[in-house]
């Protein structure tokens, strides 16, 4: 629970610091690869978001939460789409079946957002300790390597 509000606050903060500085670079004619009404615009709504974050944390909680996860959602269908496609073109069956998979996989994600999330939550939990694992063992193999140099 801890980790999660510190993620929306380190957010909040992005997106108030992003705005400020993206505003200044647009009214000063700064704002690089894009029209400066639309990097304005932008900037507002990061400031916005920003001060949204900051002002309501418990709810703005949830709200990434469920945004990430849509945002997740659709790339998967979008990448099983372009991988079902590569897969007819290359006549390449396992791509054929990934992207049926990404897509079902992507459609699951938008029907239940919440879920996914605490689905997530625990993956990245599972994984980061695996991984910390892992270093702390590969830390040791370097270090018999280095004296065996």
């Amino acid at each position: 629970g801890q980790m999660l509000v510190a993620f929306v606050l380190v957010t909040g903060a992005f997106w108030l610091m992003d705005g400020v500085i993206l505003l200044f670079a647009s009214v000063s004619g700064h704002a690089t690869n894009t029209n400066p009404w639309w990097a304005g615009l932008r900037a507002v709504i990061g400031i916005l978001a920003g001060i949204a974050v900051f002002s309501q944390p418990v709810l703005s909680t949830v709200f990434i939460v469920w945004l990430i996860v849509i945002i997740l959602g659709l790339v998967t269908i979008v990448s099983g789409v372009q991988e079902f496609i590569n897969g007819m073109k290359l006549k390449k069956g396992w791509l054929v079946a990934g992207g049926i998979f990404y897509v079902l996989f992507g459609i699951i994600v938008l029907h239940t957002p919440l879920m996914a999330a605490a689905v997530m939550a625990r993956f990245i939990g599972i994984i980061a300790a695996i991984s910390g694992v892992a270093l702390i063992l590969f830390s040791f193999l370097l270090k018999k390597t280095e004296k065996n140099d």
